[in-house]
């Protein structure tokens, strides 16, 4: 990937040539509209790189149509988004500070973090913010390669908490809320020749706050890496390739739904998709497909049917290897967007085939009811807060695969691109949960006329960015914000757009684990015990949909307590497992002027309001050491045991679901008196 230079001249911008232009700063009290989430922004789509043919797909990594931003950025923080002036967004910066992007401010010497568990940090009521709402001013210039001046310029930012508002030399470009989802904007004619100047405002708290009022540190900033996309004039604008398997688990479908980025009056477009296999055999393709041209001939109906510049279909593919946690098979898929027989644009994804289903009471993959070993996540770091590197995350996932944790459930919001595809590549199960958490106001905004097309679109907008990875097998429509239309409605919004996997929800069954609950597809509680569970299997009252608990066993200060669970799961009917609460401790290191360091907690940074160390809750600590309490697990969710038969003989037990043991190597050892006398390997 390019990387624009940080230090790149800005001579127009720092003599002042926007300083007394009237910037649209009327923009700024959306931070206080909930019925406005966004303006100027492009609708979401799978963040995939354009290429210009199948062939520099197959070997450029990364795409010559990237140009990161990250890096070093100038900052100013001002004290709230009213005190925000044209100068600050297009005048000079002398003076300005310097942070690094990905990251937030508060842990770069501007402010400091706040930890809350419920409490959200003022006390007012949706949708205020409090007067005092310090608002970081982003400034940094770039270059466009001249190679891109024919094509169109889009900027993504990867998430801004709590929003972002975007100006290019001085001009406002737009605005986007949701700040653990991108905001993408079309900044083409914005740009001019040489050096231009961007800047990114992001208010601290906003309107949106109270849907993101989560167990985790409140920290402001940009999170995500931020980067400039050079594509076509006429473009794939979004490529969803949502993967299933028939029943005969050799014959994957691919359910297609490409959207195009051209004038309604195009003529000869077409869409392809080419999947290949090992050793770039093509095992499947949906040939050369037109896409719809639209008609207003007053004596014609197409104009009636035109579905817009999508092509939506399916097709099938025999012959391969299903895609599961334990043998994470994927494939590689192109699709192709050309002029008659020019190729326009391209863009690569891998894909995995596999089945998820609800079904006589069980979650079904592949058609096994796999019990799931799973545990919440947070994104954290001890020096970055939220931001996480994909290193992190792999280290992260690993370290879960090496003690038998088999899904995540990305808590309480979509997580970064990356993670999703690690998922994929090593087999891990997501449970993909949308940005929404009225913690503070538990029962209120789920009811709230003003608040409904915020939640509805932060789920329909995570679906559209992830539905083509196999990894996820499950949406999630929030945490902890009551039950309302706004669930209703998003529920019905997503099984509308991707009938592939259930939905699940956990507020109705806060206070009635019977519910009837037509929202979700998964009963989905938290911290029942383990009689509850057994007494609700029991009952036989719910017999379509299985049990999980989307939190379960809060890991703080626990060393045990796994075993009464384990002995339900997957044993009583409808008991397929849970989440434990949860991954990491949320410790921030500070540093002392003396060169030592220590992990902070809530209250250590001078908050007058926090939650103190309930933020000390993973099974591993901030530098992913594991606790007691993720022995225990890892030991109970084993996919071999071995016993000692009563006849002498070691019983092996193979507890997974789609593998054999034909592929494990078994060492022993004998000791007596703690000396090892025999030892040796079983294959």
């Amino acid at each position: 990937m390019l990387c624009a230079d940080p230090d790149a001249p800005t001579e127009e911008a720092s003599s002042g040539r926007y300083g007394d232009r009237v910037v649209d700063l009327g923009a700024l009290s959306r931070w206080l509209t909930p019925e406005v989430s966004s303006f100027g922004r492009l609708p979401m789509a799978a963040p995939l790189a354009p290429y210009d043919s199948v062939d520099e797909a197959r070997r450029a990594d990364p795409s010559p149509w990237l140009l990161s931003l990250d890096g070093t950025w100038r900052f100013h923080l001002a004290g709230g988004p009213d005190e925000v002036t044209s100068q600050h967004v297009g005048g000079p910066t002398d003076g300005w500070a310097e942070v690094t992007v990905p990251g937030t401010w508060t842990l770069q010497g501007h402010g400091s973090p706040i930890y809350l568990n419920i409490e959200m940090p003022f006390e007012l009521h949706p949708p205020e913010t409090p007067a005092e709402n310090p608002t970081g001013v982003y400034r940094r210039s770039f270059r466009v390669p001249s190679s891109w001046r024919k094509r169109r310029t889009v900027l993504r930012i990867g998430s801004a908490d709590s929003m972002a508002m975007v100006w290019v030399n001085g001009a406002f470009v737009g605005l986007g809320k949701d700040s653990r989802l991108p905001s993408s904007f079309d900044i083409s004619d914005h740009l001019r020749p040489g050096v231009t100047d961007l800047t990114i405002v992001v208010p601290r708290w906003s309107d949106a706050s109270w849907l993101e009022d989560q167990d985790q540190w409140w920290l402001p900033g940009l999170h995500r890496s931020v980067e400039l996309v050079s594509v076509p004039p006429i473009a794939i604008a979004d490529a969803g390739l949502v993967p299933g398997l028939e029943h005969d688990n050799t014959t994957g479908t691919l359910t297609i739904d490409v959207s195009v980025d051209a004038p309604r009056d195009h003529r000869d477009l077409t869409v392809e998709v080419i999947v290949e296999g090992p050793r770039r055999r093509v095992i499947g393709r949906l040939a050369p497909t037109a896409v719809p041209v639209f008609s207003d001939d007053a004596a014609s109906f197409s104009a009636y049917g035109w579905p817009g510049n999508q092509v939506r279909t399916r097709i099938e593919i025999p012959g391969i290897e299903p895609w599961s946690h334990e043998r994470p098979q994927r494939y590689r898929a192109f699709v192709v967007l050309r002029h008659g027989h020019t190729v326009l644009d391209v863009r690569s994804m891998q894909l995995g085939f596999r089945r998820v289903e609800v079904a006589d009471g069980a979650l079904l993959i592949n058609g096994r009811p796999v019990v799931i070993y799973g545990v919440n996540r947070h994104e954290n770091h001890p020096d970055t807060g939220r931001v996480v590197s994909v290193t992190d995350m792999r280290r992260d996932l690993q370290l879960m695969k090496q003690h038998h944790i088999n899904a995540v459930r990305t808590a309480h919001y979509p997580d970064g691109d990356a993670f999703y595809e690690l998922c994929d590549e090593l087999g891990m199960y997501v449970v993909d949960e949308a940005n929404v958490e009225s913690h503070g106001r538990w029962a209120q905004l789920a009811w709230e006329p003003a608040y409904l097309p915020a939640i509805v679109e932060r789920g329909l907008r995570m679906v559209a960015r992830d539905r083509s990875h196999p990894s996820v097998i499950i949406w999630s429509l929030g945490n902890e914000s009551g039950d309302g239309p706004a669930h209703d409605a998003m529920a019905a919004a997503i099984r509308r757009v991707d009938g592939s996997r259930p939905v699940q929800y956990e507020g109705p069954f806060f206070l009635d684990l019977h519910a009837n609950a037509p929202v979700t597809d998964i009963v989905c509680p938290m911290y029942e015990s383990a009689e509850q569970l057994g007494e609700w299997s029991r009952s036989g009252r719910d017999q379509r949909r299985p049990l999980i608990l989307c939190e379960y066993s809060h890991a703080m200060g626990q060393a045990g307590g796994l075993d009464s669970y384990w002995a339900v799961f997957g044993r009583e009917r409808g008991l397929q497992g849970g989440f434990v609460w949860e991954w990491a401790d949320h410790g921030l290191r500070r540093h002392e002027p003396d060169g030592t360091s220590w992990l902070a907690y809530g209250g250590d940074f001078g908050e007058a309001r926090h939650s103190g160390t309930f933020v000390c809750d993973g099974l591993v600590s901030p530098d992913r050491e594991p606790h007691p309490l993720l022995g225990e697990l890892a030991t109970l969710a084993a996919p071999v045991t071995v016993e000692r038969h009563e006849s002498g003989d070691l019983l092996l037990t193979n507890r997974r679901w789609f593998t054999g043991v034909d592929d494990l190597v078994a060492t022993w050892s004998l000791e007596v008196d703690g000396r090892r006398v025999r030892n040796g390997a079983l294959h």
